[in-house]
Order: structure tokens, then sequence, then C-alpha cells
């Protein structure tokens, strides 16, 4: 199982009308950053992959309020760690089949 950095907020849908229950909206974006060398053939980016250590970091509030540790410093950190998680990935050509939600067999994930 992979981990995937992102980010996330709760914001006021500013078309909708103050007493509407269903003004608040969730947004979410995962991180993405240019290929790992083992990711590169499949696609140019890929996402940002968590080690236990870096969630641990990167899911800790205090870490937005530490002035030697800024986000950006955060983020470049786990993105280096991310290329090493990625090379220790098995990776294997599957079927077509694989993009069809409705296809839910085992065999999916065999190498083909």
């Amino acid at each position: 199982m992979l981990a995937l950095a992102g980010i996330y907020d709760w914001w006021l849908d500013p078309t909708k009308k103050p007493d509407d229950p269903t003004r608040w909206l969730l947004s979410f974006a995962i991180l993405t950053k240019d290929a790992a060398e083992p990711l590169a053939p499949i696609h140019e980016r890929n996402p940002i992959l968590l080690s236990e250590s870096s969630m641990t970091e990167w899911l800790d509030p205090d870490n937005l309020e530490d002035p030697e540790n800024t986000t950006q410093d955060l983020l470049n950190e786990i993105a280096n760690e991310s290329d090493h998680i990625a090379e220790q990935v098995l990776f294997w050509p599957v079927g077509l089949e694989v993009g069809n939600v409705r296809n839910q067999d085992k065999n999916l994930v065999a190498e083909s």
C-alpha cells in the first residue's frame, strides 16, 4: 500500500445562500512531482509518496508553526524521499482491462 501527500480544505460556495447546508464544500488535491526514474516511462509526473515517518511529519500540524521547517522545506524533503520509495516498488505491465472500473477480477493485477 502506498501513502500519497495531499492537501484539503473546507470552503463556502459563494453562489449558494448563507443558510444552505450544502454550501460547505470539501476540496482536495494529491500533490505531484516530476516522475521518479522508475515511473518516468509511465508518466511525466507521479504522486509524492510518503514513508511512515514522512507521513507522520506531513500530517503534524505543528510543522506549520515551526519557522525552521517551512512547508516548502518539508515538501522538498518528502519529494526527495518519494524517489527512494518509488525505487522500492515493484512495477509490471498489466492489460488494458485495468482501466475499466467495471472490471473487478483479481487476475487484473497479474503481469500481462
